[in-house]
């Protein structure tokens, strides 16, 4: 579908917004083309959307409610990503639910196309976690986080805290986290988070965390700023390692980075003008946007939330990867998935080659949520 496809769509979720108090200065039409691109091929795609935009502002449209699936997938959302009473907040660095067979070190200087995931004992806390060293113990450590690079770093003002929300730094268009000996980038691409206002500082602190941990990419940056919905970028180093790609994607749902729709897209699309509306290619300097195909996805890869596809949304580990832009037709494919063996309950990961095609659903008549009768047209 093209953006001129949605216009009845965007019409509709405006309409919500609105009634919430919801303005276009705080979303714009481009996140709403954007999200309903994701969910293009179902029929109940403004239910999703809401659910998105729930997630992406950090506060629940109450008003407007439009049926029973969004309200069953709104539970999954919300659950709670931070601890808002303990400073003690956990991040999944270790998992002790997965077999012991995996491997259990990344080196850095040889990234994972294994496409297995880090496997830990115990869960860690991130104010508590161990330190390695072969310092005297009595000697303070710091933090393996606060090594990281931020290549803008000294374009800071002196009492700037380099937090996403709190930086106004005229001359920073980035604040940037990036480990001091990892892995070139080959064909870098990167998955890419919206949190809100409220939940940045703390969902960037983890990455910075998770990244220092060897947990995500080779890097990351996020913007700063007045901003209701702010953009973080988790790099990895080369975008047809399907295996690296995954790991990383794996990580993001473990750790609770994102609970909503994910894209992954890659840094050629983006010098290349590859966006999804003319606004957002305006706004970052292009003409127009520019596609090849009127099918072609703005991201190389997609994962849906966790509980999408998902039978009976039992397993809570439940992560999917599709491939985007398969050609000749442009088709969307699953790459790799990890469910649980239903034996053993053990996480199961699994890779396609080639990817699984998604088959379009057939087109269904749209009921009313409340009667569950066909609608018609009231004129």
């Amino acid at each position: 579908m093209t953006s001129s496809s949605f216009v009845k769509d965007v019409a509709q979720l405006r309409q919500v917004l609105e009634r919430n108090n919801i303005s276009k200065e705080d979303v714009g039409e481009d996140v709403l083309i954007a999200l309903l691109e994701q969910h293009a091929s179902d029929e109940q795609r403004i239910d999703f959307v809401l659910l998105d935009l729930q997630d992406l502002l950090g506060k629940e449209l109450a008003v407007g409610h439009l049926g029973e699936t969004q309200e069953e997938r709104w539970k999954e959302l919300q659950a709670p990503r931070f601890n808002q009473h303990t400073q003690d907040e956990v991040l999944v660095l270790k998992e002790s639910s997965l077999p012991t067979t995996l491997p259990c070190v990344i080196d850095l200087e040889q990234p994972s196309t294994s496409g297995q995931t880090i496997v830990y004992a115990s869960p860690l806390s991130s104010n508590k976690r161990k330190m390695s060293g072969t310092s005297d113990d009595n000697l303070p450590k710091k933090p393996a986080h606060t090594y990281l690079i931020d290549r803008e770093a000294e374009f800071h003002q002196s009492d700037c805290n380099r937090q996403p929300s709190d930086c106004r730094c005229t001359f920073v268009s980035w604040i940037w986290a990036q480990l001091p000996d990892a892995v070139k980038s080959v064909r870098s691409g990167k998955w890419m988070l919206f949190p809100s206002k409220q939940n940045v500082n703390e969902i960037w602190e983890k990455v910075k965390i998770l990244l220092a941990e060897n947990q995500l990419g080779n890097g990351a940056k996020v913007a700063s700023g007045e901003s209701k919905t702010y953009l973080i970028c988790l790099y990895t180093y080369d975008f047809q390692d399907v295996r690296d790609v995954f790991r990383v994607l794996v990580s993001i749902r473990r750790n609770r980075l994102s609970g909503g729709y994910l894209n992954y897209k890659t840094d050629e699309a983006t010098s290349q003008g590859l966006y999804t509306t003319d606004q957002a290619a305006q706004s970052a300097g292009f003409g127009s946007a520019k596609k090849k195909h009127p099918d072609e996805k703005v991201s190389m890869y997609s994962s849906p939330p966790p509980l999408t596809n998902n039978p009976k949304g039992a397993d809570k580990d439940f992560v999917q990867l599709f491939l985007n832009n398969i050609e000749p037709d442009y088709k969307k494919g699953l790459v790799a998935e990890i469910r649980k063996d239903v034996g053993s309950g053990d996480l199961k990961e699994i890779f396609y080659n080639p990817p699984q095609i998604v088959q379009a659903a057939p087109p269904k008549k749209r009921t009313n949520p409340k009667s569950r009768k066909p609608l018609t047209n009231s004129s």
